[in-house]
């Protein structure tokens, strides 16, 4: 025997007396306690022995006392069997919003409070409710008959709807939530109100529902804590390292960078590390940064946003949705702070053939097509998705027989940092302990800061470049009179990211020079693109060693394409990655 202390009426019978499940079932009253006996079948009646019996408080199930009183007078105490089944249906889909069909009036050229209750398939495949077009009442726990129908297209109808006026019970729902007729159902109302479900009783042949109201539902918490005093932002705090001031602003400058170099070097790590820096998390522990691991399997970018599937909600259709595209719902719900999404190991896949879309919508900010919406579709989710400012990708990437090389497109819309440590470093772990420091968040605002920072930069709004520009003209000119004749000249978009960079740079820190950012921007903007056998690009790395040693201060770009020049005579053929 079970004892369970009952709350609110027509509370959920659970084990032996769940869903649609019948039962020979016998009650009766001892001491203040409502108790029912289940019964496996009419033989285990007879002889008395009951598979279960739970007791309840009657101290909130009064009314479910006074319906069996009522319309079972004949029925004594623990002498005759009555027949109790019980479906429960969720108000809040799978995205925790509102069933579709309470806000059925709320399109265009509608009565605001026409609505109907959809069922779940194993509800209306089953024999619970009389099938269509037969009406019947159901008796609510407030003391109300409604009299329904079944609804919708099939022949047993998937829904339940009021067939005399399909806005009574649109009003009726709305009443006991507490909002004026017409406003549209939230579900904030239905947490508010304290109930997501309605519970269907079918006792005998009679029905009875249940919508009592409860304690307000604390929805898990998707809002951040904003800090409106903004910090300037300081990049020393998290390291002094060159890689970390250029990993950070290439994500000022555009947020899309890729990370390269052998397996092991610390790209993914400091991507993390980044983001546990910057990190925001609401109380419910949702953070602003996702990893996803990039699959071999990635040819389309349902992978990376989601899907359509034509036989979700029962035939009508839904559009099931990616972690990484409710990840971007909430960077849209909360610009005010960064998010970082990393895509580990990201040329698992050919990019290009699940990554174009997000390329295309980062270059002109136009909104991404998920899917287009059938005749029919009560899917909630939109048909597009916009990129929004603060979401910041980046992309890891190695180089070996499993993955696969990036196209020009790819390289010219991303800032590309090569990770290749020094000798001393990785093999002073043998004579040292390694000194791996945990990352503490920032102050209070510095990822607020952060986003802040980025919106200025490529509003052109910091950084002026005075008299940076000659410098950048001249060496990017010889540049561009070098990569042309091989077919590996740059456009607008790179020269506009360049200076970009520039801005983003000198914000990091005032100190670094013109030809050091220079430098970067060759071996992360020009370089990466170069690629081919001797008779490729043999004489063109020969002039751009000879043009680059002219420039002290290009020490980066310098080391790079010797190391290319020494592939390239290696193996007749040589590229950045």
């Amino acid at each position: 025997m079970s004892f369970v202390d009952t709350k609110h009426n027509f509370d959920k019978i659970e084990r032996d007396f769940t869903k649609q499940e019948i039962r020979p079932t016998t009650y009766s009253i001892v001491d203040n306690l409502f108790q029912l006996n289940s019964y496996t079948d009419d033989e285990h009646l007879k002889t008395g022995h009951a598979s279960q019996t739970i007791q309840f408080d009657t101290e909130g199930l009064k009314d479910f006392l006074n319906i069996l009183n009522r319309e079972f007078p004949d029925l004594a105490p623990g002498s005759k069997t009555t027949e109790i089944k019980k479906i429960v249906v969720p108000l809040l889909d799978k995205n925790n919003e509102p069933q579709y069909g309470l806000n059925w009036g709320q399109r265009i050229n509608r009565e605001p409070n026409q609505a109907y209750i959809q069922l779940p398939i194993e509800v209306y495949r089953s024999d619970f409710f009389p099938k269509k077009p037969e009406h019947f009442f159901i008796h609510t726990d407030d003391g109300l008959d409604i009299k329904f129908t079944r609804a919708q297209k099939t022949d047993e109808g998937t829904a339940l709807q009021t067939p005399d006026d399909n806005s009574y019970f649109g009003k009726y729902i709305r009443d006991r939530l507490g909002i004026p007729h017409g406003q549209e159902i939230t579900a904030k109302h239905i947490l508010d109100y304290g109930c997501k479900e309605i519970t269907f009783f079918k006792i005998n042949d009679k029905f009875y529902m249940d919508f009592s109201r409860g304690t307000p539902i604390t929805e898990k918490s998707s809002n951040f804590n904003i800090n409106s005093n903004l910090l300037p932002f300081e990049i020393s705090s998290f390291s002094d390292s060159p890689i970390a001031l250029r990993y950070i602003a290439s994500l000022l400058a555009k947020p899309f960078t890729i990370l390269t170099g052998n397996s092991g070097a610390g790209k993914t790590r400091i991507a993390t590390q980044l983001a546990s820096w910057l990190i925001k998390t609401t109380d419910s522990g949702i953070t602003n940064s996702l990893v996803v691991p990039v699959g071999a399997d990635w040819t389309d970018n349902t992978k990376i946003l989601g899907y359509f599937n034509p036989l979700a909600n029962e035939g009508t259709g839904d559009f099931i949705k990616s972690d990484v595209l409710n990840f971007i719902e909430l960077a849209k719900d909360n610009p005010k702070i960064p998010f970082f999404l990393i895509l580990d190991e990201m040329n698992l896949s050919h990019v290009e053939r699940y990554f174009s879309d997000f390329l295309s919508a980062m270059e002109s900010g136009k909104p991404i097509l998920l899917y287009k919406k059938p005749e029919n579709c009560e899917s909630t989710v939109e048909e597009t998705i916009t990129l929004p400012k603060n979401l910041f990708v980046t992309g890891t990437v190695n180089i070996d027989e499993t993955t696969y090389m990036f196209s020009p497109k790819v390289l010219d819309r991303a800032n590309v940092i090569e990770f290749t440590p020094e000798k001393d470093d990785v093999l002073r772990i043998f004579s040292q302990k390694p000194n791996i420091q945990e990352i503490q968040p920032a102050p209070d605002g510095m990822a607020e800061a952060f986003v802040d920072l980025s919106e200025k930069v490529r509003a052109f709004e910091n950084g002026p470049l005075t008299d940076a520009g000659a410098d950048l003209d001249g060496i990017f000119g010889n540049l561009y009179d070098i990569l042309k004749p091989a077919g590996f000249e740059f456009a607008y978009r790179t020269t506009k990211e360049i200076v970009l960079y520039y801005c983003a740079a000198k914000s990091l820190n005032n100190e670094i020079t013109t030809l050091e950012i220079i430098d970067h921007q060759i071996i992360q903007k020009i370089l990466p693109k170069i690629h081919g056998n001797k008779k490729q690009i043999g004489e063109l790395l020969n002039k751009l060693k000879e043009m680059l040693s002219e420039y002290e201060e290009l020490n980066l770009s310098q080391a790079k394409v010797s190391s290319m020049i020494n592939k390239l005579e290696k193996y007749q053929y040589a590229s950045f990655i």
